[in-house]
């Protein structure tokens, strides 16, 4: 239009799930009882630590990565 150029640009989702080789997962979990007027709640504290490993095999190459 009247030598106008536009540019669109668009965004896409792509979720694929890795192949997971191995996992190493810590959690702490902690319970605690707390008081809210006659009733009794449980809570909890937690604490979440791990490592994954993962393969990406490409057509021709082999890439390791570890998050």
């Amino acid at each position: 239009m009247n030598g106008v150029q536009r540019e669109t640009v668009t965004q896409e989702k792509i979720t694929n799930g890795l192949p997971l080789e191995s996992s190493h997962l810590n959690v702490d979990l902690n319970l605690e009882h707390r008081q809210k007027g006659l009733l009794w709640y449980s809570t909890y504290k937690v604490g979440f630590d791990g490592t994954i490993h993962f393969v990406i095999r490409a057509a021709k190459t082999r890439q390791s990565i570890s998050l």
